[in-house]
């Protein structure tokens, strides 16, 4: 009986992305649904593939640039099967306020135009993807990041702390340039009690090592927090008196928390969310 949905998670243990996006999910898929990755984790590969093939009624994935300069060969060639085999059964393929990437050699260019073509519906987060693949899908369209059309994640009635802390999660080396060609932005942040937030297992050490050298040439002495729960890095944006990321849930989450907030180098992706999102002029984009 072909009664199942099944959404992606993005890593196989729950991390910042999946708190989020799987708490989306309910908007965008009719009844009880199954994460991909635990679906998947207690079948062999020929099982999954049948699973796919006779119970699967729907496939939804929710957000993320799915398609980089990050995806494996193997990985994506087991996505296109995966896809190829919900389709040719008769499933429902949809891709909710996805990025797709263009910084990707050819072989991951045709499978991006090829995965347009099949889906049933596709809406970009940013305008670049939009207008880079709706021509592949003439039904795209340009939602603005999927946490921005349910606020309400963020909106969980935590207790504001009179403490004074800087926020602090950076992932991508262009964001430390950036900083570093920007510092008299941050000058008055100088010396703030820090604490330097994990989001993510994917590449933790690298979050550590790019937020710590921001906190350090501030002269800001900080804790670093490995990520545990999404509710842990909306408690420590609420203590906070400001947020400095390259994130952009991180961001969002911030201004929703009324926090004033600077965003590194990422303005694509801002684009499509501000008639989403009243920032207030509490978000200030450094780039």
């Amino acid at each position: 009986m072909r009664n199942i949905n099944i959404v992606n998670g993005f890593f196989p243990n729950k991390n910042f992305g999946d708190d989020m996006f799987l708490a989306c999910a309910g908007e965008y898929v009719e009844g009880d649904y199954e994460v991909r990755n635990l679906a998947k984790e207690n079948k062999g590969y020929l099982a999954w593939l049948a699973y796919l093939f006779k119970r699967v009624k729907s496939y939804t994935w929710l957000g993320g640039t799915f398609i980089d300069k990050d995806t494996t060969f193997p990985m994506l060639i087991s996505m296109l099967i995966e896809f190829t085999l919900v389709k040719l059964a008769g499933a429902k393929l949809t891709f909710v306020s996805v990025g797709l990437s263009r910084d990707v050699n050819l072989i991951k260019k045709l499978s991006l135009k090829y995965i347009c073509w099949l889906a049933n519906d596709v809406s970009a987060r940013d305008k670049d993807s939009f207008e880079a693949y709706k021509r592949h899908n003439k039904g795209m369209t340009l939602t603005g990041d999927i946490v921005v059309l349910n606020e309400g994640l963020f909106h969980k009635g935590i207790k504001q702390s009179n403490r004074r802390l800087l926020f602090v999660s950076v992932d991508k080396n262009k964001s430390l340039q950036i900083f570093n060609d920007k510092q008299s932005v941050f000058k008055h942040l100088s010396n703030t009690p820090s604490v330097v937030q994990v989001t993510s297992p994917y590449q933790a050490e690298s979050q550590k090592r790019l937020s710590e050298e921001i906190c350090n040439s501030l002269g800001c002495s900080y804790d670093c927090i490995d990520y545990s729960s999404f509710k842990e890095v909306l408690e420590l944006i609420a203590e906070s008196e400001c947020v400095i990321t390259d994130r952009l849930h991180v961001a969002i989450a911030g201004v929703i928390n009324n926090k004033p907030v600077y965003l590194f180098g990422v303005s694509e992706k801002l684009k499509g969310i501000n008639d989403l999102l009243d920032t207030r002029g509490l978000l200030t984009l450094v780039s």
